[in-house]
């Protein structure tokens, strides 16, 4: 059983979607705005957009009876309710211009483990022995 998520916490998450390699740039650009307006309906909110360019695929996709070698990945930071996020993933399932798009929880700074901090401070408060001195 899917257990649903009912925090009012609002998370960033980092996307990257890709798309043909063969689309103009009018139908990259309205495949990015129907992406975009996909997550303002589920009340996200784009906070940054990078564009990758072409890119070779470490191997090949079938979508739509074709054969894709070469995408273009666009990577966005975006802001949603985990509640809201299945519901995001399921309408990017249903479009058909996304050849493939992955969608992480944004990796805050990584502290290091108590251990090793604990290591470091015990480094610095020991005394040099006296053969160290000379």
């Amino acid at each position: 059983m899917i257990k649903l998520i009912t925090d009012k916490v609002v998370k960033k998450y980092e996307f990257t979607y890709l798309l043909p390699d063969f689309y103009t740039s009018a139908e990259v650009e309205k495949a990015q705005k129907e992406i975009e307006e996909l997550v303002k309906k589920h009340k996200g909110k784009v906070i940054s957009t990078d564009d990758w360019g072409k890119k070779t695929l470490a191997y090949k996709i079938k979508k739509q009876d074709k054969t894709h070698e070469v995408a273009l990945y666009t990577h966005l930071i975006v802001e949603f309710s985990p509640a809201k996020v299945q519901k995001f993933e399921k309408g990017l399932y249903l479009n058909e211009k996304v050849l493939r798009h992955l969608l992480v929880v944004e990796e805050k700074e990584s502290q290091p483990l108590k251990s090793e901090a604990k290591s470091e401070a015990d480094a610095k408060d020991e005394k040099p022995s006296p053969e160290e001195k000379k």
